[in-house]
């Protein structure tokens, strides 16, 4: 490749059999990038870049309002998870596998709410509540209903998010996790948490009513991600994300 040039290259990826994108693992691409030098040796570079699978996904309509208690056996499975190296974007080496932190979630909707279960996964969960909430393990949902040019050409800040970013994090009681700035955000958010062995399950309801304001209209399509912060004891903070 020339200097100061981009050349694409096509790569076509097969399977032996059919899979489904909603679980599908990053895919892994092993690269070896060589530089070439008219007055010495070349130098060759190796790495890996993990390469998501994505899609445009339906979001599932249901008759019947889903109860925001934390208790996901309603839920069925969770199809969309998150326990893979290549969905770490943060300490990635720090990250021991799927028994040190992980997620899966599922998402549906009905005339009021969209809603969103999430299971997480965590094997030391710190709850000092000498802590701050940013050091506090947590979940992150963020999603950005805006139309879809203006989602192309935001990028958001933590300051003044051009999305609805929810953050749900350990409360000082152990047993619980709790809505951080409950009071600042839009009206109507539901939600409720509920402790088990390995973690938390996790059930949040954004009204239809928000979402439908920020397209002025019956909303037609939206962003979505979801996100996990792993504390630990020496301050480092392990993110997963989809």
């Amino acid at each position: 490749i020339k200097p100061n040039t981009v050349e694409e290259v096509p790569v076509d990826v097969s399977w032996a059999d059919s899979i489904s994108l909603m679980g599908a693992s990053p895919l892994t691409l092993n690269y070896t990038v060589t530089y070439r030098f008219p007055s010495h040796q070349p130098i060759d570079l190796q790495g890996k870049h993990s390469i998501v699978l994505d899609q445009i996904f339906p979001i599932p309509k249901v008759a019947e309002k889903v109860q925001i208690d934390g208790d996901l056996s309603e839920w069925g499975d969770l199809p969309f998870k998150v326990r893979d190296k290549g969905q770490v974007y943060q300490s990635v080496n720090q990250w021991a596998g799927p028994e040190d932190s992980a997620f899966q979630f599922n998402i549906r909707q009905d005339d009021s709410h969209l809603y969103l279960a999430i299971q997480s996964e965590d094997d030391i969960l710190l709850s000092n509540p000498d802590r701050a909430t940013n050091d506090k393990d947590s979940i992150e949902v963020w999603v950005d209903a805006r139309p879809e040019q203006k989602r192309l050409e935001g990028i958001g800040t933590d300051k003044k998010p051009e999305f609805l970013k929810l953050v749900v994090a350990l409360d000082d009681a152990p047993d619980e996790m709790a809505l951080v700035g409950k009071e600042s955000l839009p009206e109507g958010i539901e939600f409720a948490s509920a402790k088990r062995a390995g973690a938390f399950d996790l059930e949040i309801g954004i009204p239809q009513k928000y979402l439908n304001g920020k397209q002025n209209g019956e909303w037609k399509d939206l962003r979505l991600n979801v996100g996990q912060n792993d504390r630990d004891m020496k301050g480092r903070t392990k993110s997963l994300w989809w």
